[in-house]
Formats: structure tokens, sequence, C-alpha cells
């Protein structure tokens, strides 16, 4: 008897180790609104360029438009070709707002980032060598000039509840190699042309305050030692940030599982992995779900998160 007593106190002991949840925690990279404070994740985005109609204003900022287009892409659309860049001499008679909104509703986008004319100082030019390997005399020179510019910028969210412009300026220059025939007339004539690869970097660097900013994390997620391999597997597929996979399972242990404490621990795993998606409205169900079945002490945590997102 003091045998059987022994194994049933040990069987016991296993039994309640079952039924406890362990975790395990990740650090993870998470994106956040770029330091403008302007969140365009999963926003829809245009770019209007605002030119004089002079030939030297177009070129100039028909490539910082090009440029800064061409960063956004990158940062949120995986480098694909998908915001269109408009070309308006001006915007007279009406406001940035007032024209943003028309544009907004003839085009169906979120955001339209709209670069005014640009204020250019005078040309300085600095050394001139002789071009030896010239076939024409226009270009029988190389001179070092440099074009102050001042750059503005107005950004309108149509998803801002503050419904709002916002603008931003800021004043450099451009400098490069501009081929010439000796004259100040020509160095002043082609260096348009000779800036354009420069105004296309202008451009991308408008764009660095507009790109996401990211935070390293602590994220904890909760498991059972079951016979089952349910609980491993969804485990293995968040730790290799499979979360579409993860939730399939948790969903599966959600549906299966008669043990309550067990379906909250999921719903909680799958109300996290949600998150991650950038699902929030879904990891608010869910963790409400959690809730509702059992008191968990990371749900707190996890749901000031979630609320942060969604205000």
């Amino acid at each position: 008897m003091k045998r059987l007593s022994i194994l049933f106190v040990a069987a016991s002991i296993l039994l309640v180790a079952s039924c406890s949840p362990e975790t395990f925690s990740m650090n993870i990279e998470m994106r956040y609104p770029s330091r403008s404070g302007i969140d365009l994740t999963r926003k829809s985005m245009a770019v209007v360029a605002v030119d004089s109609g002079d030939a030297s204003d177009t070129t100039f900022m028909s490539a910082v438009a090009e440029g800064f287009a061409t960063k956004m892409e990158e940062e949120y659309y995986g480098g694909k070709s998908v915001i269109d860049i408009y070309r308006v001499p001006s915007i007279s008679g009406s406001s940035v707002k007032s024209f943003a909104q028309d544009l907004i509703m003839d085009t169906n986008r979120d955001v339209v980032f709209l670069f005014d004319r640009t204020e250019f100082g005078g040309i300085a030019t600095g050394d001139r060598k002789q071009n030896r390997l010239a076939t024409n005399p226009d270009s029988a020179y190389i001179t070092d000039a440099a074009l102050p510019f001042r750059l503005k910028m107005s950004v309108y969210n149509s998803l801002d509840t503050l419904d709002k412009v916002y603008s931003y300026s800021g004043a450099s220059s451009v400098r490069c190699n501009v081929y010439n025939d000796g004259t100040s007339t020509a160095v002043e004539r082609n260096i348009w042309d000779s800036s354009v690869s420069e105004a296309v970097k202008v451009g991308s660097r408008a764009a660095a305050n507009f790109l996401n900013t990211w935070k390293t994390e602590t994220y904890t997620f909760y498991y059972f030692e079951t016979l089952s391999s349910d609980w491993d597997e969804a485990s293995q597929a968040a730790y290799e940030y499979r979360w579409t996979d993860a939730v399939r399972k948790w969903t599966s242990i959600f549906k299966n599982s008669s043990d309550s404490r067990k379906k909250a621990c999921a719903a909680y795993d799958i109300a996290t992995a949600c998150y991650m998606l950038e699902e929030y409205p879904l990891a608010l169900q869910w963790l409400d779900m959690a809730d509702s079945l059992c008191s968990l002490s990371l749900s707190p945590g996890l749901r000031k998160r979630i609320n942060s997102r969604i205000q």
C-alpha cells in the first residue's frame, strides 16, 4: 500500500504540472510610425510636384519627386512602382488641403505628399578644369558647381482624425560637375541636367523622415507540455515568425480543447500573433476571448500594446 501511495502522489504531481502553462519569450523587431509621427502602414500614397513651368525647375523637381517616391515604394511596397507622381504648375486659388482632398477623391489615395515650388539661390562655381576627352566644344570644360535650394513639403493624410496639413522645409545644396564651354552662362544653363542624379538623392533623403522606425521588444507566449505535438508545432512556427501557421495551430488547439485554461492560453497566443500581423481589432477580440475563459497574468500587458495601436 505504501508503494501504491507513493506512485499515486507522483502521478498527481505530474498531472498538476501538465495542467499548468509554461512560457517562452522572443525579442522581436516591431514596426512603429515614422519620425514624422505619421503612420503610413497600409496606406496608399500620391506625390505632387509643383513647379514654375520653367524647364530647369521642372527637371529638378521631377527628379526630387522621383527619388522620394522610389524610396517610399522600397519601404512600404517592396519596391513595386505603385506611387503616382503628379506635376502641376500651381495650386493657386486652392489651399493645399482642398487641393489634396480633391486629388484624393479623384485618385482614391489615402495620403498626398506635395512638394511646393523650390526656391533656388545663386549658383556657386568652384574649380574648372579642361575636359581632355571632350569631342564637342560645349563640353570642353568641367566646372565644380553648387546649387543652393530650399525645399518645402506638405503632407495631408485623409485618415488622420486631426484632419490637418503637416508642413516641412529644409535648405541645402547639390554639388555636381557641370560640362560647359568655359562660360558662366553655359554653367548656369547646364547645371540643371547635371544635377538630376543629385536631385534624386535629395528626394530620397526627404523620404527618410517618413520611413518606419523599429524597436526591439520582448513578447511572451504560453504553451503546454502534452503528448500531442500541437503546442510544440505552434511554438516552432512562432519562433520562425510564421505567424499565420502559428495561428492555424493555436486555433486547432482552441477548438479541440475542453480545458478552459488551455483554451485561454491558445486564445492569448492567437491574439499575440494577430498583433504581429497588424490585425489589431482581431487581436483584441481574441484577447477578450482569453480573458473570458481564464485570468492570465500576461493579458494586461498585451491589451495595453494592442490599445496603443488602435488609438
